[in-house]
């Protein structure tokens, strides 16, 4: 019983600090939000408008649509 108890307990240790991990640097603000409209490389190297929400990117668009 008591190693069932430590097995538990370890495993619940092993994945709060996996998740931690995983989910850490997703945390706080974009590098990009420097301001409330940011202009960003898009994924082909076209430069896209973005709206930044709490330090976050938000909406992305084509410039000037």
């Amino acid at each position: 019983m008591k190693q069932l108890l430590w097995a538990l307990v370890s495993l619940g240790v092993l994945v709060i600090g996996l998740s931690w991990l995983v989910a850490g640097p997703h945390h706080g603000p974009s590098p990009h939000c420097a301001g409330r409209i940011v202009i960003v490389p898009g994924p082909r190297g076209m430069p896209l408008e973005c709206i930044c929400d709490e330090g976050k990117l938000g909406t992305c668009f084509n410039p000037g649509s």
